[in-house]
């Protein structure tokens, strides 16, 4: 019971979600925009709403979980809306790259710390693991790039000390 009322948008979403797609798969379709317009509310505005609202004590990982939320409900609407029923979902893509550009640009940014936390600053795997977790990335890609991390890191030593023999 402690987890439901921790983790409530889960349950909550799923049902959405499920009602959503069996209303895609089994609805009719024909001289109507209201079935695209529920879809694409329900799964680009009201999921990622009640995700931030659940987590929202998170900080900045849920926002960003909830930003790539809505782009994933804007892909899914493009999967489970018929191409010839699709009016308002070509004029929305574009906020579907610009939602995964930001992402992107988030990951990188992340990606330039590490490595200049663990390669040119010296920070263990360790303390690089802890500080990706904190930021908001599961554990098990934290260590994995904590892990490749590290071995650039030792690959930079490596070309340090032999550009250093290569002086004398």
């Amino acid at each position: 019971m402690a987890w439901l009322r921790t983790h409530w948008a889960l349950p909550l979403g799923a049902l959405i979600a499920a009602g959503d797609l069996s209303a895609a798969r089994l609805g009719d379709w024909q001289g109507s925009q209201l079935l695209e317009t529920a879809l694409l509310f329900d799964l680009t505005l009201l999921l990622p709403a009640l995700f931030w609202f659940c987590y929202r004590h998170q900080g900045k990982p849920a926002l960003l979980k909830t930003l790539g939320l809505a782009c994933l409900g804007i892909w899914l609407c493009g999967k489970a809306i018929p191409p010839e029923q699709q009016q308002l979902l070509p004029a929305l893509s574009w906020l579907r790259y610009l939602g995964l550009a930001g992402l992107f640009a988030l990951e990188l940014k992340l990606l330039v710390a590490l490595y200049k936390a663990v390669v040119l600053k010296g920070q263990s795997r360790h303390e690089a693991e802890t500080q990706l977790q904190r930021e908001g990335m599961p554990p098990w890609v934290a260590r994995l790039m904590a892990f490749e991390a590290s071995l650039w890191s030792k690959a930079w030593q490596a070309l340090r000390r032999l550009s250093a023999k290569n002086r004398k």
